[in-house]
């Protein structure tokens, strides 16, 4: 590796380091509020609890990313300390021996929880698909039912089971020396079963479904549409036909001509809804889609690639390092749009999100000036006896 190239991805990965903290506050911000506002009484329903369950689990992703990021930062893995001589030297800190012994757990609960949350996001998928097929008996479930209650606690199950070899497969080594690496104590067979197990059931069948699923979401939703328009178009004729009359019968009255006009305007303010919709569901769809595989194919393929090829030293390269570094930023952000794609994209999502603030805000305003008049009150008190003694007080 020539010099140009190490400082590259140096820059890179600096880039990458110092971006994580923007990422994790507003991922961590965002997903609070999506709870804030999901949990609510008016909001409960089968789908916004799955999306409720998605937000936890990307903020747990975040949060045990951040000893791994924690770990690249030089002040606060590296601390000066004395030798046997007495010299001065640079050596671990107590965090990068407690990470280092605990590296492979962190990373099984990284990969846990960003399974459970792709796994909870096909899930919300299909019960979009469910509530455009049939919407009289998607409106009857409200809240958690008993579909949930065992849906949920099998994703969660599914997904440790799937990650739960990272917690063996590799150990570090060289922590004494400075020179540390993550080194495999497997064999390949086995390895390569279990990696390849976590990349279809967390990477490739979550994809394929998710394509599926949105994909028959619009064919759904645009056959609904289709299927309305000739009626408001018979509608249309069949008014028009009323409108010119018979010779032998009698022009038609205004009020029949009030009703024709309020039908054919209803009707199109009704065209002109549903295609409004399509299109914000087409968009949504598409982004989410799109936000899914351009974050976790590359970080997929990365993975497949150092597990397959470099599995008796993770890392082994500069260029690996690297690009694992910018595959998790990728994904990383992916965290954090979940927020904007699945919540701030509804409309009723944003109007109780603004109640919710607004009343947090008026609340602490509330305490606030009861506080302020406390303390003007319990201030004034002597004053008003004061007063009051003096002008009660006769001349002398």
């Amino acid at each position: 590796m020539n010099a140009t190239t190490w400082e590259l991805n140096k820059v890179i990965e600096s880039f990458c380091e110092w971006t994580f903290p923007l990422q994790a506050a507003l991922g961590i911000g965002g997903n609070s509020i999506t709870l804030l506002v999901l949990l609510s009484r008016p909001m409960r329903s089968s789908t916004n609890t799955m999306l409720a369950l998605a937000a936890m689990c990307d903020m747990l992703y975040l949060v045990f990313m951040c000893p791994n990021q924690m770990s690249r930062w030089p002040s606060i893995v590296q601390i000066k300390c004395r030798d046997n001589k007495g010299n001065l030297r640079k050596c671990f800190s107590e965090f990068a021996h407690f990470y280092l012994r605990n590296k492979t757990h962190f990373t099984f609960l990284v990969n846990w929880f960003s399974a459970a949350s792709t796994w909870l996001i096909v899930s919300v998928s299909f019960d979009r698909l469910w509530a455009i097929k049939s919407p009289f008996s998607a409106r009857s479930m409200s809240g958690c039912t008993k579909k949930d209650c065992v849906i949920i606690p099998m994703i969660f199950i599914f997904t440790c089971a799937i990650s739960f070899h990272m917690n063996f497969s590799f150990e570090v080594t060289g922590a004494e020396t400075g020179q540390s690496k993550m080194v495999s104590v497997q064999n390949s067979a086995v390895l390569y079963v279990f990696t390849m197990l976590n990349l279809v059931m967390h990477i490739l069948i979550p994809m394929l479904l998710l394509i599926t699923l949105n994909a028959c979401l619009l064919y759904y939703l645009r056959n609904r549409r289709q299927m309305f328009e000739p009626r408001t178009r018979s509608g249309r004729s069949s008014t028009r036909s009323d409108e010119t009359p018979a010779p032998l019968l009698a022009q038609p009255t205004d009020s029949r001509d009030r009703v024709v006009r309020n039908h054919s305007s209803n009707s199109g303010m009704w065209c002109r809804h549903m295609g409004k919709a399509e299109r914000h569901v087409t968009v949504t769809v598409t982004a989410i889609v799109t936000a899914y595989l351009v974050s976790h194919l590359p970080s997929a393929l990365i993975y497949a690639y150092i597990y397959f090829v470099h599995y008796d030293a993770m890392y082994g390269k500069g260029w690996m390092y690297t690009l694992v570094a910018v595959s998790s930023t990728v994904v990383t952000c992916s965290k954090v749009a979940n927020f904007l794609l699945f919540c701030m994209s509804s409309k009723h999502f944003r109007i109780e999100m603004q109640k919710k603030l607004c009343f947090l805000c008026r609340h602490r305003e509330t305490m606030s000036l009861k506080d302020s008049f406390n303390q003007q009150r319990t201030r004034s008190l002597p004053l008003n006896i004061i007063g009051d003694s003096t002008n009660n007080a006769s001349p002398e």
